[in-house]
């Protein structure tokens, strides 16, 4: 399919739940707790998707629209 994919990474690991689609952009949300692919959150601050800004997705839709290529971006 040649779907254009935007892929939120909280708490899971992108290498375990990679999608292999070429239109995809991973976003990682990084923070020293992540991943740790839990469920529920411990801190119950979900820092981990805090740190995935509205920002981050805009830019990586834009990228998406503009280009046919996968692209790994990641909140450094």
């Amino acid at each position: 399919l040649d779907r254009k994919i935007i892929s939120l990474f909280g708490p899971n690991n992108p290498a375990w739940t990679d999608t292999g689609c070429e239109n995809e952009i991973q976003i990682v949300g990084n923070v020293s707790c992540a991943p740790c692919s839990k469920p529920i959150c411990e801190k119950k601050e979900h820092l981990c998707m805090q740190a995935i800004t509205v920002e981050m997705v805009c830019d990586a839709a834009k990228k998406l629209l503009e280009n046919n290529h996968r692209i790994s971006d990641s909140n450094e």
